[in-house]
């Protein structure tokens, strides 16, 4: 949808509302419609007509771990991979498909609404074409995988707010009170058919206000609770972390790295949150050691993440990913790598015989990169559910068996030099 048809139907929309206000038809929003604390209308309240009724049930977005209308943080460094996870969720609950596997599962699939604030639309049209593009490579089943697409075509809405105004908060100096754009954000929202999720990417964009100011947060708050109400959709923020929250080198430990203070501005952002999930890049030298890899990875190049706050439903373990070409984040299993200490036998022969085919062809060398994008397509394809990190490891310990190794070859199409694997005779 181009930022011309969104800004028509926000228009088309307002002249609905406003030909609804001059006939008096128009319904009040929750803040203007009613006043808190009536006098008189205690029997609404008394405990015990709520015990008496069936208490509904819970409605979640995420099992287990989000519920439907309330607000979420999504807490992490810059440069992390926040904005991809944001685009991952919102494809997976468009598609009612599990985030990484069997994690962050969608109670449904649903249409979503992506604002990212700091991206044109090439860019933006660049990560979702790779969102996409990985998600349905992942589904061998051809009906399934069609099917998840036609959802994800449908159902997810993504906004590209490069060099606009979107602040959603207005201070006149006397007081702070929502902005004409939060309206417009709401009617064009309202106009989305069975709307889910809204992901505001990144909130400074559209607070605009002192972030150590407890007050003013708690009324940005509430004012996305409000949004919640209104939409009948989760509204989540994408924030940062604080400078002083994530040690570095030697001193870096995962526990403080993801705790939730470790939040940019006022603690009434988590205070007033029903949900937080931080991410946190980890040191080369950390995931070499923890994951136990044979060769140190770059810094940032593995990720983790943990939802740290939550009202509702058991706590949650910390995941692993792994940040993989066009920066597109792979569930990084470590169950699966412990297992690798034992590779199946027709997994070894499938990965020897794909590089003597390369050997064989004179013209394709099995590089690094041809192992990333080709090698575990090929194993997917034959049945074998290896992630790109997956593959990547299993290719190691057969090199560390002495079946394969890496040598240095020159590449005819770039005439540069360039490791690529080969068997060992």
């Amino acid at each position: 949808m181009s930022g011309t048809e969104i800004l028509e139907q926000v228009n088309a929309r307002k002249e609905a509302v406003a030909d609804m206000e001059r006939q008096g038809m128009a319904k009040a929003s929750p803040s203007s419609s009613k006043k808190p604390f009536q006098k008189g209308d205690y029997d609404r309240y008394r405990v015990k007509n709520i015990l008496k009724t069936v208490p509904p049930e819970i409605a979640w977005l995420i099992l287990d771990s989000l519920l439907r209308k309330t607000f979420g943080l999504i807490v992490a460094p810059p440069g992390t991979g926040k904005s991809f996870f944001a685009l991952q969720l919102l494809a997976a609950i468009a598609a009612g498909k599990g985030l990484f596997g069997y994690h962050f599962v969608p109670r449904e699939n649903g249409a979503v609404l992506g604002v990212f604030c700091e991206e044109d639309a090439d860019i933006l049209n660049v990560r979702v074409k790779t969102v996409v593009k990985r998600m349905l490579e992942s589904i061998h089943d051809e009906t399934q995988r069609e099917m998840i697409s036609e959802r994800i075509e449908n159902n997810m809405f993504t906004y590209p707010g490069f060099g606009e105004n979107l602040l959603l908060l207005k201070n006149d100096g006397k007081s702070i009170a929502e902005s004409e754009e939060f309206n417009l954000l709401t009617e064009f929202a309202k106009g989305i058919e069975n709307l889910s999720l809204i992901v505001i990417d990144p909130m400074s964009r559209v607070y605009g206000q002192d972030e150590n100011s407890n007050s003013i947060a708690s009324i940005f708050c509430t004012l996305m609770e409000r949004l919640a109400h209104e939409t009948g959709a989760t509204v989540l923020c994408v924030h940062h972390t604080n400078k002083v929250s994530i040690p570095r080198g030697k001193s870096f430990n995962l526990e403080s790295a993801l705790h939730q203070d470790s939040i940019r501005g006022a603690t009434a952002f988590t205070g007033a949150s029903r949900w937080q999930l931080n991410m946190v890049s980890l040191p080369g030298a950390w995931a070499q050691k923890e994951f136990k890899l044979d060769n140190k990875p770059k810094d940032g190049e593995f990720i983790a993440i943990k939802v740290v706050k939550k009202n509702y439903g058991p706590p949650e373990d910390v995941l692993f990913l792994r940040r993989t070409e066009g920066g597109y984040l792979e569930f990084f299993d470590l169950k699966n790598i412990e297992e690798f200490d034992t590779i199946d036998e027709a997994i070894i022969d499938f990965i020897i015989n794909e590089v003597k085919k390369s050997e064989a062809s004179g013209n394709t060398l099995m590089t690094r990169t041809h192992v990333k994008k080709n090698l575990s397509k090929h194993l997917k394809e034959s049945g074998h559910s290896y992630t790109q990190s997956e593959t990547e490891y299993a290719v190691e310990k057969i090199v560390k068996s002495g079946k394969l190794s890496w040598v240095k070859r020159t590449s005819s199409d770039t005439n540069r030099t360039v490791e690529c694997l080969v068997t060992v005779q």
